[in-house]
């Protein structure tokens, strides 16, 4: 395949997905056409699901099938949480959980994962420490969810220094910069600006997409 076919290849998904469907999500929701923006929602999802199926089917290796199911498992919560918050976070859950177990495929853990993990961990808290009266019974559900998505970003970033895991990597972080987001504007409640709406699902779909596009490096 000519070089210039392969890296169109690579990126008409991000095309499809931030020229057309993101925006068109944005538009929906802001006219309260809810239900047809949880449909478009759902389709901005599965372009990285599809597009990390296509590199499963021609690269074949393990660990590409468990980030496949990781993003199916995304692509259940996006759906979810619309109808209930914690059925959302359980989906999302167990993606990170199958992201994990693609990271174990990819290589074993490294020691280096722990004090990154209780950095990223503390830094979090940090940030968050005047919101936690705020969270009340929400508290132990964010937390217990806090711990393993950056747990996930901290196994992602203990990956070997290659093309793909370095994308993956980066995938991992914006995946998990979206949901530190997600959940301030949760606290934030009616006080969420649309800018701060539009950067965390933007920072989301931007993870999803480089996960899927490093099963093709």
């Amino acid at each position: 395949m000519p070089a210039y076919l392969h890296i169109l290849l690579l990126v008409f998904p991000a095309v499809i997905l931030f020229g057309a469907l993101f925006p068109l999500f944005f538009r929906l929701k802001w006219r309260g056409e809810r239900g047809q923006a949880v449909v478009v929602k759902g389709l901005c999802t599965l372009v990285p699901v599809l597009f990390c199926l296509n590199g499963c089917l021609v690269g074949g290796f393990r660990g590409f099938w468990w980030l496949l199911a990781g993003l199916i498992f995304c692509l259940i919560g996006d759906v979810a949480i619309e109808k209930n918050l914690y059925a959302g976070m359980g989906a999302f859950a167990a993606a990170h959980i199958l992201f994990i177990v693609a990271f174990l495929v990819y290589a074993q853990p490294t020691l280096l994962s722990i004090p990154v993990f209780l950095v990223l961990y503390a830094l979090s808290a940090f940030a968050f420490r005047k919101r936690f009266r705020e969270m009340k019974e929400r508290l132990l559900p964010f937390i217990l969810y806090a711990a393993l998505v950056l747990g996930m970003l901290s196994m992602a970033l203990g990956l070997p220094p290659l093309p793909g895991t370095m994308v993956l990597a980066g995938g991992a972080a914006l995946f998990t910069l979206s949901d530190l987001t997600l959940a301030r504007n949760i606290l934030n409640g009616d006080k969420t600006t649309r800018r701060s709406d539009v950067f965390s699902l933007g920072c989301y779909y931007a993870g999803l997409y480089l996960i899927a596009l490093s099963v093709w490096l």
